[in-house]
């Protein structure tokens, strides 16, 4: 999140696998926070019972080839797949998965736009919404969750990183990302009063290397 945003008011709403969590900051502080038992994992699994394909084929699929919305997908545009017990891919169009995807990123958009109702301040939320974590990469997540909430939405990832691949300023990464960062702001303050010679000292000395090297310290 950028800190206007916190400032302003702002919901993040992280998707991961199992879970989406849901944090709302008004004021640059969370006076909300929930989750949704609802994440990429799901849409994985329709995708797998739709195209009759196994869960690792159906997570290739869902990444290269899905969309959160039907209406990005052309009439002509295939995609191959592995079906259960077959060694040969089938060819399909793009819109069927779409079709597969859609329905439960909308139930999942709709979920996030109760949350924030019943959070009781989604008046107080100019900035609207944030996206990350994995499923925040598909293809027009962005797009449906602000039309299913009618909340301006964008998708976050890693800011302010360096000394990493450009491959972890994804989404994915963000939590992980933050949580390092974290750590390495407070590492020193959260030190003080603890004996060097201590474990509990040698460990935060051992941690704090590690992300700061992370985090390109």
């Amino acid at each position: 999140l950028l800190q206007d945003e916190k400032m302003l008011g702002v919901c993040i709403a992280d998707i991961g696998g199992g879970t989406t969590d849901i944090a709302v900051f008004v004021d640059g502080d969370i006076y909300y926070s929930s989750a949704i038992p609802v994440g990429g994992n799901h849409v994985t699994h329709d995708i797998s019972v739709g195209l009759r394909a196994s869960h690792e084929e159906s997570e290739r699929v869902k990444r290269e080839q899905a969309a959160a919305s039907v209406s990005l997908m052309a009439p002509d545009e295939l995609f191959e797949v592995l079906s259960l017990g077959s060694d040969e891919p089938r060819l399909l169009p793009r819109r069927i998965l779409a079709e597969i995807v859609e329905p439960r990123m909308h139930e999942l958009f709709l979920m996030i736009r109760q949350e924030i109702l019943k959070s009781g301040y989604h008046n107080l939320l100019p900035a609207g919404i944030v996206l990350s974590g994995g499923g925040s990469q598909l293809v027009g997540a962005a797009e449906l969750c602000q039309q299913v909430t009618g909340m301006p939405t964008r998708v976050g990832s890693p800011r302010d990183v360096g000394g990493i691949s450009n491959d972890l300023r994804s989404p994915v990464y963000a939590t992980a990302i933050g949580l390092v960062q974290y750590g390495a702001r407070h590492h020193h303050s959260s030190h003080q009063g603890q004996h060097e010679n201590s474990l509990m000292g040698k460990f935060q000395r051992f941690f704090a290397r590690i992300m700061a090297r992370a985090v390109g310290g």
